[in-house]
């Protein structure tokens, strides 16, 4: 829980939750003191190698060189005249490199990006910590459940589908093809076992015709649960037509492609969990179509 002062006004506390920009002083200095002291305890006395693998790696030139030995305190004032954006891929490339279960470091840069509530943020990605961008709070853990309860190819897909969305280098149309591969894995063997070229489209059509797909929710005359699967599924599918079906479309954006991870997510972890089933004491909707958006 963050601090918030005991007379702060309600207009100080609405300020002090949101998200905030850039990188200003008062969070630099305790990101380059962090940067200096990691990669000290990652590459010990070898840290002019580091900077001509980091060069080499990310195709920049901070202008390190084969000359005398550099110092991490060196590197990181030199790495903190670039801009933000080279800034933060050098703490997430060393994030990367960390042993693997070496935690400290991780849990020391979140703590930072946590206390100024920067818009970046310290994230997992395939079991590894990287530099990432905020999301709400449970919306990762949320992720991270779908993703274990799925099977191994779609528990991937969908991981692959976060760090396109919410990953420093965000990727829309990667982000989204990904969430549909996820889907697609998730559901198809439920939906239509039988399909050999099955899609989240065609298993879409199919959830609207045979129309006694439950997942839990209470139904009624004007709220049946295989409506509403259908929708998401079909909503889900349709943001893709810019590659299916209309390539002159405009491509997403990478807000509406992290939306639809989410909705990705939110369907594999009710596939992968057995909360979609068939109940075929459930009647057809009479007014389906009218219950279409």
């Amino acid at each position: 829980m963050a601090y918030i002062p005991f007379d702060a006004t309600e207009e100080e506390i609405a300020q002090m939750s949101i998200i905030r920009e850039g990188i200003p002083t008062i969070l630099a200095e305790p990101l380059k003191n962090w940067l200096a002291e990691s990669l000290f305890v990652r590459s010990g006395y070898q840290i002019k190698e580091f900077a001509l693998e980091l060069q080499l790696e990310l195709n920049i030139n901070l202008g390190f060189t084969a000359g005398p030995d550099l110092t991490s305190k060196a590197f990181a004032d030199t790495v903190f005249l670039s801009d933000e954006k080279m800034i933060m891929r050098v703490l997430d490339y060393l994030l990367y490199t960390m042993p693997r279960g070496y935690r400290t470091p991780s849990e020391e840069l979140a703590k930072y990006l946590n206390l100024y509530r920067s818009k970046y943020a310290v994230v997992l990605s395939d079991n590894m910590s990287r530099v990432g961008y905020r999301v709400t709070e449970g919306l990762e853990e949320t992720m991270q459940e779908a993703i274990n309860a799925a099977d191994a190819t779609a528990g991937k897909l969908l991981a692959e589908a976060w760090e396109y969305a919410f990953g420093l280098d965000g990727k829309a149309e990667e982000a989204m093809d990904k969430a549909v591969k996820a889907v697609e894995r998730a559901a198809t063997p439920i939906v239509s076992p039988n399909d050999l070229a099955p899609s989240l489209g065609k298993a879409a059509i199919v959830v609207k015709q045979q129309g006694d797909w439950v997942l839990g929710l209470r139904s009624n005359d004007k709220a049946y649960p295989g409506v509403t699967l259908h929708h998401m599924m079909e909503t889900l599918w349709h943001g893709q037509h810019y590659r299916h079906v209309d390539k002159n479309s405009i491509p997403p954006t990478i807000e509406q492609a992290r939306v639809h991870v989410m909705l990705a997510a939110t369907l594999v972890g009710w596939f992968a969990s057995g909360q979609i089933v068939r109940d075929n004491a459930l009647p057809q909707p009479k007014n389906w179509e009218k219950l279409q958006p």
